[in-house]
């Protein structure tokens, strides 16, 4: 290529095709027994890749200095140059690992199809049922994950978020800001996991959010919701209800929270556990280490009203947030 911007398409449903303008260059899948390079140079490129119906994996990088690729069993393609990238992976069992830059990124997730953007450029991938995106680079980074209309699982550890459905698996690793939705449909829950240092986690109706050192998680619209507090730190995690005939049930290291139609919301290993109903603060014994006379947490009541309020206040600003 040259410093001009250029369009380019890459065919790969009947062998290889790269139409370049008015110019098409064909070979057969067969003849790739090296690595094709297709450099662009300078300029604002942009390349559309359609898939074939084989696996195809496909690693995008954000830095120039970084070759992508694209290959499968018969052919590698190295992408040079490239600001644009837009695949459809048009059937198989394709992967798309895509890697940020070391500026803010943003990362839009649904099943089967990603976009990652930031300063200078822009991957595009649909059809495609495996979807790694990395924000390591750099930069304060932002993933927005989306559900199915099936059941759904979400993973969350620090700077760790995968989003899993019957058909497709998403993930966002390295991003210090990620905010999942469950909205489409099926039973979905969610599992929250603790880092090394000091976390909250906040279980509300329809909203669950855990943040810790480096990390802020917001998932909405899961119906279960499970916290995990085995990592270290001194661990806080606050559930609300706003039903009527919900069940609370409380051990040494776990406190739940069911619901009518069977959604749990737990929180294991959490060094302080705050149970509110209707947001006001209730004490549970638990069963298995508590005297009847015994309260679940600290019973002064300067201590209560001042977790109450704090409480309350994290549960509203986040239902103001994205």
């Amino acid at each position: 290529g040259t410093n001009e911007s250029q369009q380019v398409e890459l065919d790969l449903r009947d062998g290889i095709q790269l139409r370049v303008g008015q110019q098409t260059y064909t070979l057969a899948a067969s003849a790739a027994q090296r690595p094709l390079v297709i450099d662009v140079g300078g300029g604002d490129d942009a390349i559309n890749i359609i898939g074939s119906e084989r696996a195809e994996r496909l690693s995008l990088y954000a830095d120039t200095e970084i070759t992508s690729s694209i290959v499968s069993n018969s052919f590698q393609i190295h992408l040079r140059g490239f600001e644009s990238v837009t695949f459809n992976g048009g059937g198989g069992h394709d992967r798309a690992s895509l890697f940020d830059s070391d500026s803010a990124d943003t990362l839009r997730s649904h099943p089967g199809s990603a976009t990652l953007t930031g300063i200078g450029f822009q991957f595009d991938v649909t059809n495609v049922p495996r979807i790694y995106v990395h924000g390591t680079a750099g930069g304060n980074d932002t993933a927005f994950l989306h559900d199915s209309e099936g059941d759904d699982a979400l993973a969350v550890r620090p700077q760790f978020t995968s989003l899993r459905s019957e058909d497709a698996f998403q993930l966002a690793y390295g991003f210090e800001r990620v905010y999942a939705y469950a909205t489409a449909g099926g039973f979905d829950t969610a599992n929250l996991y603790d880092s090394e240092g000091d976390d909250t986690m906040t279980v509300s109706t329809g909203r669950s959010i855990i943040t810790g050192p480096g990390f802020h998680v917001n998932a909405s619209g899961f119906e279960s919701t499970e916290g995990h507090a085995i990592a270290g730190g001194y661990d806080l995690a606050r559930i609300y209800s706003d039903e009527t005939n919900s069940r609370w049930h409380s051990t040494g290291d776990m406190t739940q929270w069911t619901g009518e139609n069977n959604a749990v919301r737990i929180a294991r290993g959490f060094e302080r556990t705050q149970a509110f109903e209707h947001y006001q603060p209730i004490g549970l014994i638990p069963q298995a280490v508590a005297s009847p006379l015994s309260p679940w947490f600290i019973d002064d009541p300067q201590e209560r009203a001042s977790r109450s309020a704090d409480a309350a206040r994290t549960v509203f600003e986040a239902l103001g947030s994205e």
